[in-house]
C-alpha cells in the first residue's frame, strides 16, 4: 500500500510544512487565522486532517462552517469564494457530538476553505516498490 506525505502551506513561515501522520492536524482558529477570527472553533471542534488506514482524510466536527475542498489549478484565486465555486467535496456542518463523513484525499494540490479562510494542501504519494516475482 502506498503511503503519502501531506503538506500545508504556512503563510507565516512562507514554506510547505509536513503534517505528521501520527497526529491530527487541526484546522482550528490558530492555524487558519492566527487566533484573529473568534468565530472559528478550537480543536477538537473544528475540521482536521488525519492519516488513517494508509491514507489521508479530511474530516470535520465544525458545527458552524461547511468545509470546501477544491483542486488547486493555475490561476485559481486564493479566496474562499473561489474555493466554494470550484469545490469537488463539501463537508456539511457537523451535528453536535458527531463529525461529517470524511473525504479521502487524492494525490495532488488542493485548496481548502473554512469560513473566509483558505489553506493550500499538497499530497505526494510515495512510489511503490516493484512487486517481487
Amino acid at each position: 500500500m502506498a503511503t503519502g506525505r501531506l503538506f500545508l502551506w504556512s503563510a507565516t513561515l512562507g514554506e510547505w510544512v509536513s503534517c505528521p501522520p501520527d497526529e491530527i492536524t487541526w484546522l482550528d482558529r490558530r492555524m487558519l487565522s492566527g487566533n484573529e477570527d473568534l468565530t472559528l472553533h478550537r480543536a477538537p471542534r473544528c475540521a482536521g486532517l488525519r492519516y488513517v488506514h494508509h491514507r489521508w482524510e479530511l474530516f470535520s466536527r465544525d458545527t458552524t462552517y461547511r468545509v470546501y475542498l477544491a483542486p488547486e489549478e493555475a490561476g485559481t484565486p486564493l479566496s474562499a469564494a473561489a474555493v466554494e465555486r470550484t469545490a469537488c467535496h463539501v463537508l456539511p456542518v457537523a451535528p453536535v457530538r458527531y463529525e461529517a463523513l470524511p473525504v479521502i484525499l487524492a494525490e495532488g494540490s488542493w485548496l481548502l476553505s473554512v469560513g473566509r479562510w483558505v489553506v493550500r494542501l499538497r499530497l505526494e504519494l510515495a512510489a511503490q516498490p516493484p512487486a517481487e516475482p
